[in-house]
Order: C-alpha cells, then structure tokens, then sequence
C-alpha cells in the first residue's frame, strides 16, 4: 500500500461523493482496495476534511484509550473499521494491532515515558555547606590531589621499569 498525500485522498473523495465511479477514482489514483477508499469517503464524512490529513506526530495513545476502543467494538459488535471511525483513528489496522496486543496480553503494560528525562530546575534549594563541611571537603580535595599525583608517579615508574626490562630482553 502506498502513501497517499492530503490532496489526492480529498480529490479523490471529492470525485467519488461527485458521484464518479469507484472503479475508476481507484484505477486514476492507483489506490490498492476499494475498501481504503471507502474508508476515506468515511472519515470525510464524519470528521470532515482535516481528517485526511497525515499527522506530523506518530499518536501516542494510553492504554486506557486502546481498552475503552476495543471494550466498544465488542459491546457493539462493530469492526475494526467501524471503530477506527468512532474514534477517529487513521486506519482500522491500528485497531486490529491493539486487538492482537489484547490477546496477546500486552496491552496493559504500563505506558514508557520517551524522551530525555528533564534536568532539575531548583538547584538552589540545595543547603548551602556549614564551616565543619567547607573545610572536610578543602581536606578532600587535597587528598584526592595527592591520590592523583602519586598515581601518575606509580604510572610513569611503571613504564620506566617495563622499558628497561624490555632492552635487557633485546640485548640477551
């Protein structure tokens, strides 16, 4: 099935509520089924031009929304089609996807938060530091510098010893 623009779906909607044979708007606008056309016709009629239009956004839809749509379907006994419509869905297959979800048992899973979490705003709330914890952390700083310093001595030492055990190994 391919992607249909705003502008083809209304003409083609257009044409067919102009009374234009089906057969023919399909074949003009090489859609795949009749059915996807009808279903156009549908939306049109229901929720009016806008709702042709392709969303910027992919949907994001809560887990109470799915069950409420497929608890309709099946308290009507209404289609998946029916129930994209009711509820103003794009395509009756996203329907049928949360329906295989529900048997499945994956559809109450808890909804995933996207995105970046957000940075925390009230750094300032924070307690500023008493004397006792002012001088402590001075303490630790200088520490850590010390750590660091040997470190590197241990380091370049180190290197210096494997060197010269290595031209001792080249010389024999």
């Amino acid at each position: 099935m391919s992607k249909f623009s705003y502008e083809q779906k209304l003409a083609a909607v257009r044409l067919y509520l102009a009374g234009q044979s089906s057969g023919s708007i399909i074949k003009e606008f090489q859609i795949a089924e009749y059915a996807e056309l009808l279903f156009w016709v549908k939306q049109y009629q229901r929720h009016g031009p806008a709702s042709l239009r392709p969303s910027k956004t992919k949907s994001q839809y809560s887990s109470e929304f799915k069950l409420n749509a497929l608890d309709w379907k099946k308290r009507y006994h209404e289609t998946f089609e029916a129930t994209a419509l009711k509820f103003g869905l794009s395509s009756p297959a996203t329907v049928y996807q949360w329906q295989k979800a529900s048997d499945a048992g994956l559809l109450v899973a808890p909804k995933k938060k996207r995105g970046r979490p957000p940075l925390k705003q009230n750094r300032k709330s924070e307690k500023p530091l008493t004397d006792s914890e002012r001088q402590e952390l001075i303490k630790l700083r200088k520490e850590n510098r010390a750590l660091f310093i040997e470190n590197e001595y241990l380091k370049k030492l180190d290197a210096l010893i494997q060197k010269r055990e290595q031209r001792q190994k080249n010389v024999k």
